[in-house]
């Protein structure tokens, strides 16, 4: 199972491109968060500015890496060996659906005699999965013996999917928006008071929020949730971004820039910068040398 990479350091690399096209002048003055310098992650000179960059995470719902990381546990065996074993009918795809949050709390030791199960229910359920020939979608929905929640197994005949194989998905939460906005009012929480402390001090401040779904969401409808967090925070940041990590090329949204914000009411969404994540520098590297200096002092 992948762990979720910590894109911090290119992430305020990204950034400080911005600036630096903006300002046409290059960074300076480089101070990056260091056990003797705890802070935000990195300030920096641009010019005559001073700007204090720190980043965060999101997940569309709260615990969502926690449920990628619990759903992958069970799942991603299931379907691994069904594809890999060759069981399956070619002539159309599977597509096995559970709540979210669904293995919330299965202990370790049940993990493969649940897998095993639905593994078995999946085989048998496929043909009870008559399709008419027409290509469309036919499903079966239960709660197999000896699997702790619901599951709905979907069959396409011929386009729609990989022929002669499983994936695997979760339902949108019925919430999900009222969620989104729940976490984006957790990292203006978390991150708004450190930020704070350096615009007090002079300096621009600026929050990089990083988001790497394409499933259930997008560049707008996280801008429209920062719109609704906004007034409700005494000392927001001067600008916040966002940041797409998805994909190899990573793509930068401008969602507040002083007292404009984005989206607009119409917007088709282009409005960003993109970057080849490779050739950004992990500008947090430096982290090391700065608290090794730190020391010697």
């Amino acid at each position: 199972m992948n762990s979720v990479p910590k894109n911090q350091g290119k992430a305020c690399d990204a950034v400080l491109k911005i600036l630096e096209g903006r300002l046409g002048k290059q960074r300076e003055n480089w101070i990056p968060d260091s056990p003797g310098n705890a802070g935000v992650e990195v300030t920096c000179s641009i010019g005559a500015t001073t700007f204090a960059l720190e980043h965060t995470r999101i997940d569309q719902y709260p615990g969502r890496q926690m449920d990628d990381q619990q759903f992958l546990r069970i799942l991603e065996p299931v379907m691994h060996r069904l594809n890999s074993d060759h069981l399956l009918p070619v002539d159309s795809s599977l597509h096995l659906i559970v709540p979210v949050h669904a293995a919330r709390g299965i202990k370790r030791h049940k993990v493969e005699s649940i897998g095993n199960r639905l593994r078995e229910w999946i085989l048998w359920s496929v043909d009870a999965l008559r399709l008419d020939g027409q290509g469309r979608t036919v499903e079966i929905w239960s709660e197999p013996a000896g699997v702790p929640f619901r599951v709905t197994l979907q069959r396409t005949l011929g386009a729609g999917g990989v022929l002669g194989a499983l994936t695997v998905g979760r339902y949108v939460p019925p919430d999900l928006e009222q969620l989104r906005q729940m976490r984006i009012h957790k990292a203006l929480i978390d991150k708004c008071p450190k930020l704070h402390v350096c615009k007090r001090a002079g300096a621009v401040s600026i929050l990089i929020l990083e988001d790497s779904d394409i499933s259930i969401s997008n560049p707008i409808v996280i801008g429209l949730a920062v719109q609704a967090e906004i007034p409700k925070h005494n000392m927001p940041p001067d600008e916040i971004y966002l940041l797409d990590t998805y994909f190899d090329r990573w793509k930068i949204w401008g969602l507040k820039r002083g007292e404009v914000l984005w989206p607009p009411r119409t917007t088709s969404g282009e409005d960003y910068e993109e970057f080849d994540s490779g050739a950004l520098r992990d500008v947090l590297a430096l982290r090391n040398d700065v608290a090794s200096n730190d020391r010697n002092r």
